[in-house]
């Protein structure tokens, strides 16, 4: 059963606090508070979907409650409507620039109450259902990322264990024979001590990439090129079975930004994926990654020798499910991801793009 919005009603005129509460009491849980401080304090406990709060009040006004509400991490996002029996333009203004989203007028009118709340009310729906959605697909994309790498993977996995393998093999015919060579059993042990260690960052990596969602959302200093780096754990094989020649310029000693490694590495993952699939039929493949910083922001720009893309095809590219590939070659959701991990980030990305020339990706988020 779906719960009824809360709506926190803050009017130190009782009489006026009634009349609201018995309107809107039908279609929602409705909390009242009698003055400043005890909205901010009732704000934080129950984390209301909609705020109605009176502008004139002793103590603590109006407009001093919302600054506070929208200063607070916790509280910032619950929208506010002033109630006024003030019209000029000057207190709606200030309204406005203390955070409200909304105002409606004393005497109340009931329909326009019911309008307002309710347009609010849908609007904190659609909101949180697009949220869903957008978790949602990344949920799918990522699922779609690891299945669409696993190949690359095994790769990645078995060229070591192959070393291993035939060194231990080795190993035993010497033993076999009588053939020991103490510093070159020493050499290779360190050789195969290397390539274990190869496939547990591997293995570490990929349980690092599947952790929840919720926690990849949670920012931190992050160093880019390592990002790449650790993307290229489980993406290298495949560029290198692609034959795709893979080039990086990299600024040296580039600052650090705040953001989600892990989302990050998918945004890596989903354009190398389309890189790889771009140059499938390139002669002389060739991705290059060229990273910066200029102006307060580090800048990526993933190109590729690739097949290219339409001006038309340019417009729709970040647009959830649309894809160029074959039937069960592609979610498309790869670039739509992209995008809104970017966005997430403050950040922004660019296409550019030529037939039969290559297309370039331009990321942009702020240090």
């Amino acid at each position: 059963m779906e719960t009824q919005p809360r709506i926190l009603i803050v009017d130190d005129v009782p009489a006026n606090a009634k009349v609201l509460a018995e309107l809107l009491s039908s279609d929602y849980i409705v909390s009242i508070a009698v003055n400043g401080h005890d909205a901010i304090e009732t704000a934080l406990l129950t984390k209301p979907d909609l705020i109605l709060l009176d502008i004139i009040m002793p103590g603590m006004d109006g407009y001093e409650v919302c600054k506070k509400l929208k200063a607070d991490e916790s509280s910032r996002k619950i929208p506010v409507i002033f109630l006024t029996g003030q019209t000029e333009t000057e207190s709606i203004k200030k309204g406005f620039e203390a955070g409200a989203e909304d105002y409606i007028t004393k005497p109340f009118d009931e329909a326009i109450v019911r309008v307002r709340v309710g347009n609010h009310i849908r609007k904190i729906k659609t909101e949180e259902e697009s949220r869903l959605n957008e978790i949602q697909m990344l949920a799918v994309s990522k699922l779609a990322t690891l299945g669409e790498v696993a190949t690359g993977i095994a790769h990645e996995i078995n060229q070591p264990l192959a070393y291993i393998s035939g060194f231990i093999q080795n190993l035993e015919i010497a033993f076999e024979k009588n053939n020991i060579d103490p510093d070159k059993i020493k050499k290779n042990l360190k050789t195969a001590y290397r390539q274990v260690v190869r496939i547990t960052d591997i293995i570490q990596h990929l349980r690092t990439f599947g952790r929840k969602d919720q926690e990849e959302k949670q920012k931190e200093i992050t160093n880019m090129v390592k990002v790449l780096d650790n993307t290229l754990l489980i993406m290298g094989e495949r560029i290198r079975l692609s034959n795709i020649d893979l080039k990086k310029i990299i600024e040296p000693d580039l600052p650090a930004i705040k953001g989600s490694s892990n989302q990050l590495e998918q945004v890596f993952i989903n354009l190398f994926q389309n890189s790889v699939d771009a140059l499938s039929s390139a002669k002389e493949a060739e991705i290059r990654i060229k990273m910066y910083s200029d102006k307060n922001m580090l800048i990526t720009e993933f190109a590729d020798n690739g097949e290219g893309i339409d001006k038309e095809i340019q417009k729709k590219i970040f647009e959830p499910f649309y894809t160029t590939k074959e039937v069960g070659k592609g979610t498309g959701l790869g670039l739509s991801i992209v995008y809104g991990i970017i966005q997430e980030h403050n950040g922004s990305v660019a296409c550019e793009s030529e037939i039969n020339k290559g297309t370039t990706f331009i990321i942009k988020i702020p240090i």
